[in-house]
């Protein structure tokens, strides 16, 4: 029998609470946050290179798509594209303009 929505949320939860990803389980409870009475697991990535991503976003706030795809040393263009999605997604945010952007968290 499958899981509710709200039922994975929690085993996720539960999971992360004892893990050694702290900073995982605070994304994903302030993604909770932000859509109240929604499974947090359809809000954040699933996707283990996105999830590098917005780990090092945190721990680097204002960092480039640049400085992203060296320092994780991903591909520039697939970076680009991960980070267009997490917008999308209002996981993140970005300031400036062309060479000048600088992603934060939401």
């Amino acid at each position: 029998m499958p899981l509710g929505k709200a039922q994975n949320a929690q085993n996720l939860l539960k999971n992360l609470r004892g893990s050694e990803h702290p900073s995982e389980l605070r994304v994903l409870i302030d993604t909770q946050r932000n859509w109240p009475g929604e499974n947090v697991t359809d809000n954040i990535t699933s996707n283990q290179r996105e999830r590098k991503i917005l780990f090092f976003i945190e721990n680097h706030p204002g960092c480039s798509s640049g400085e992203i795809s060296s320092k994780l040393d991903l591909a520039l263009p697939t970076v680009k594209k991960d980070l267009s999605k997490l917008v999308e997604r209002k996981l993140i945010y970005k300031e400036g303009v062309g060479r000048g952007n600088a992603y934060f968290l939401v």
